[in-house]
């Protein structure tokens, strides 16, 4: 009977280890995130492994980076490959991204225990620890070529840039001078022909004023 009490008791206190551990392990959310999972080449990106919840005492884990240079980390006892805090909060890991575009990136956290605030309980959650990206190209927003400088307006936009020759001589259309007097005398001049006519107009009064007289004389000779 003293024997099934002792194991009755036993068993019961297993059970409740058993609970706690299990409420405790359930009631711990470890999350890994990352503040920029599409980097370009030479991009510095922060990943972040929070643990928060109740009776937290501290979490460790073991880091694990591809595609990753290690920078720094703001965790009191955690390096490169270890993470270690003290009581809940989190830590914030930095990094260089060293992949080319098209490579993928990749922080894991293994090996991850929670422990109690009194120090005598550790456990080891359940989870999927890690965050990835893929690197991209990297945009360069200057262009690749400069202008020539012949693509540059001139100085003074309204001056042409060439003046037109000027021309050597006198167009061959054009008459000569020589030319120009011929044509000009073989045109009629209206003065000209009027002194013509009252020429012509004197000589012929002058004409039929002697004819007149000769006839007067042959009449007055035959009286």
């Amino acid at each position: 009977m003293k024997k099934k009490t002792i194991l009755s008791i036993a068993l019961a206190a297993i059970l409740v280890l058993a609970f706690a551990t299990t409420g405790m392990a359930a009631d711990v959310p470890v999350k890994v995130t990352i503040d920029n999972s599409n980097p370009n080449p030479g991009d510095t990106v922060n990943i972040t492994v929070s643990c928060t919840g109740n009776d937290i005492g501290g979490f460790e884990g073991k880091v694990t980076t591809s595609g990753l240079k290690y920078i720094s980390d703001d965790g009191q006892f955690s390096n490169e490959t270890q993470l270690r805090a003290m009581g809940s909060g989190s830590v914030t890991y930095t990094y260089t991204v060293e992949g080319q575009p098209g490579d993928a990136i990749k922080f894991s956290l293994s090996d991850v225990k929670v422990g109690d605030a009194a120090g005598s309980s550790w456990h080891n959650p359940v989870g999927d620890f890690a965050v990835s990206g893929t690197v991209e190209a990297a945009v360069n927003p200057q262009p690749s070529t400069q202008p020539s400088e012949d693509l540059q307006p001139s100085e003074d936009p309204s001056e042409p840039t060439q003046q037109p020759s000027e021309p050597t001589g006198e167009p061959s259309a054009q008459p000569s001078d020589s030319q120009n007097a011929d044509e000009l005398d073989d045109v009629p001049k209206t003065g000209d022909a009027t002194t013509d006519l009252w020429v012509l107009a004197v000589v012929g009064i002058a004409a039929a004023a002697t004819v007149a007289v000769v006839a007067g004389k042959k009449v007055f000779s035959h009286k």
